[in-house]
């Protein structure tokens, strides 16, 4: 049987199952130096996840600093968000939103989904 070590700590374990259980807790998902490409997920290391690389927000809002990955989830925050006041207030607390369906899942999560009787 073929050990298998870490590449973070050297420690040696003799089942791969071992090994993922150890990167998963102690080591999580941290960026390891790799010649190749820069830096590397650590289960990358060893063939069970593929690297997590963030999303690439490529499109700016002119008119603030938020940045979006998709170009119509933009276009919606320039239409609905960007400048203007929340105008859609809960009718069980203080809490207002710029969007309903934000307003529909702040009462799920805050007030019961039995809550949503509003008009």
């Amino acid at each position: 049987m073929e050990e298998k070590t870490c590449p973070h700590c050297q420690k040696v374990y003799s089942w791969k199952k071992g090994l993922d259980r150890h990167l998963q807790e102690c080591v999580g998902n941290l960026a390891f130096p790799d010649s190749h490409s820069g830096y590397q997920c650590a289960l990358d290391r060893i063939g069970k996840l593929p690297v997590k690389v963030p999303p690439k927000k490529k499109f700016k809002c002119p008119q603030c600093p938020r940045r979006y990955q998709w170009k119509s989830t933009m276009l919606r925050h320039i239409r609905t968000e960007c400048g203007f006041s929340p105008q859609f207030q809960c009718p069980y607390c203080p809490q207002r939103t710029i969007r309903k369906d934000n307003l529909v899942m702040h009462i799920n999560r805050k007030h019961g989904p039995g809550m949503l009787n509003f008009t």
